[in-house]
């Protein structure tokens, strides 16, 4: 099998999930002349083709076989993400609500759980470059990922930056709520840094009413064109996609919008997915509902 289609089948696999598919013969004979096991369990072989695939791509040209026995890793201790969830791990992985992710990952550790190990490569490489998530993705790591960093020649994953000398949340949400009571203040662009300072932690959201309110506000300076309102309302919308909580759709759903009348209307792209990626938290948060903390 040419390796080009071996690489595009695997990863077809990973989308479909490893115990809802099973390796053909060409495949394992494929694997096992890479110097890959071709006997291990499902998911096992799906980890080591996918750490071997990226390892290739990498370096642009294949590479010499496996020479040496690949270190087992620990047994897993911890249940494995439930089936549920998997259809919306593959969006935050490799979909479209990558910025789901980090919500996705606090559900996940609050069950109790750990990552499908086929999932791990591209996870791990993605903390690697945003050092801010790999605190979400130690806790659900497992054995396996603690194993793929070892073979990655990483001790441990980067740890989080200190935080920037910014507006505390409380300092400003007060600047905020007077820019809500005060519908001729003008200063929104000063006040888009303080938005990005409302950014919440995954597991802790605004409440409802403050959300719209805020909204309201920024929906009321677009629509009498006060200077920096458009700028002002992309950058509500791109916070509170996942510091708002999701149980307040109905509600947002239900603000007066701002309506396209001419072609590339740019700002309607941002609310539809705003709004869209509220409506997968919400389905994200149902799978993970009847889980224990």
């Amino acid at each position: 099998m040419d390796i080009q289609h071996l690489i595009q089948s695997v990863y077809q696999m990973l989308l479909l999930g490893a115990s809802r598919t099973q390796f053909s013969p060409e495949q394992l004979n494929a694997l096992a002349a890479l110097g890959i096991d071709a006997s291990l369990p499902a998911n096992e072989l799906l980890l080591q083709s996918l750490v071997y695939f990226r390892t290739w791509e990498k370096a642009g040209a294949p590479f010499r076989l496996f020479t040496e026995p690949i270190p087992a890793a620990l047994p897993e201790t911890a249940p494995v993400c439930q089936s549920e969830a998997i259809p919306f791990l593959v969006e935050v992985s490799l979909g479209a609500y990558p910025e789901a992710l980090p919500e996705f990952l606090y559900l996940l550790a609050r069950s109790g759980r750990v990552l499908p190990p086929e999932f791990l490569p591209v996870l791990i490489e993605r903390c690697v470059r945003t050092p801010a998530l790999s605190a979400l993705l130690q806790p659900v790591m497992g054995n396996r990922g603690r194993w793929l960093l070892d073979q990655m020649g990483k001790d441990t994953l980067p740890a989080p930056s200190a935080p920037a000398d910014e507006a505390s949340y409380p300092e400003a949400r007060k600047a905020l709520e007077k820019i809500i009571r005060d519908p001729r203040l003008n200063e929104l662009h000063t006040a888009e840094k303080r938005v990005h300072a409302l950014r919440t932690p995954p597991g802790t959201y605004w409440e409802t009413e403050f959300t719209l309110a805020l909204f309201s506000a920024a929906l009321e300076k677009w629509e009498y064109g006060v200077p920096g309102a458009a700028g002002f309302l992309q950058t509500v919308l791109a916070v509170a996609a996942l510091s708002c909580p999701a149980e307040a759709l109905p509600q947002l759903q239900n603000l007066p919008w701002p309506k396209s009348h001419y072609p590339g209307f740019w700002l309607g792209a941002e609310i539809d997915r705003f709004l869209q990626t509220l409506k997968f938290r919400s389905r994200l948060k149902e799978a993970f509902r009847d889980e224990s903390p």
